[in-house]
């Protein structure tokens, strides 16, 4: 059975899994810490830790899966400057998907007529934000993550909506209010993004098609750094000086 280490570092939860097998079929052991230590102290201490349980080696390895995002621009570089180090050392195959489409994957199914918006916390009285339709038992994203505030992504809504994420946690009551009768919100335990549920769509993937280079996944970040925004404001304010 394929054999997959999948690990997410988009938001505050350090999320760690070694799956083997299917979703369906299959075993897994996994890792979850959330405050203390940064992301850089407790992803690599952690993949430690399961390998030890486990005894296993890279070489029982099938590939490695990764969250791509969005979420914390910190913590994304860091799992993904991690996953590709560790697969290019080990020469596994690396594997990228949406910390959005793991939350969905991971969620109940919303049910015929209605859809499922995935949500992370963006700060900045912002949400990430990716709605999905229900489609032969799986979910299928409707459209591009996007970010924007809980009153735009009220806006958005056009039907029966099961939220999920810490991000529509953070503004259950607005978004209720906003979407009256229409908005219902997925127990707390799938609002953080799940490595188990990361790593067998890594295997499915896997088993599918095979993994790609490690120059293919790239971090989805949506919206800029506060750094790059920085940058364009100092460019725009050195213009406006040199116009003057």
């Amino acid at each position: 059975m394929v054999r997959v280490l999948a690990f997410d570092t988009a938001t505050p939860v350090c999320a760690v899994a070694i799956t083997e097998g299917s979703r369906i079929r299959g075993r897994v052991a996994a890792s979850l810490t959330l405050g203390g230590l940064t992301h850089s102290r407790r992803l690599l201490a952690s993949i430690d830790q399961l390998m030890r349980a486990l005894e296993i080696g890279w070489h029982d390895l099938d590939g490695i899966a990764v969250g791509t995002g969005p979420g914390s621009f910190t913590g994304l570089r860091i799992g993904m400057a991690t996953a590709k180090g560790l697969a290019f050392a080990a020469g596994l195959p690396l594997l990228g998907f949406s910390t959005l489409d793991v939350i969905a994957a991971g969620a109940p199914l919303p049910p015929p007529g209605s859809c499922l918006c995935a949500t992370v916390d963006a700060r900045k009285k912002e949400v990430y934000a990716c709605f999905y339709s229900a489609v032969d038992g799986r979910v299928e994203a409707e459209g591009e993550p996007v970010v924007l505030g809980p009153k735009e992504l009220a806006k958005s809504v056009d039907k029966e909506v099961l939220f999920v994420g810490d991000g529509a946690r953070l503004y259950d009551r607005l978004l209720s209010e906003e979407v009256p009768g229409r908005a219902r919100f997925a127990p707390a335990q799938y609002n953080l993004p799940s490595a188990e549920v990361l790593g067998f769509l890594g295997a499915e993937q896997l088993e599918r098609d095979g993994g790609g280079a490690s120059a293919e996944v790239l971090p989805c970040y949506v919206r800029k750094s506060d750094a790059e925004l920085n940058l364009a404001r100092k460019k725009r304010e050195e213009c406006g000086d040199s116009t003057a």
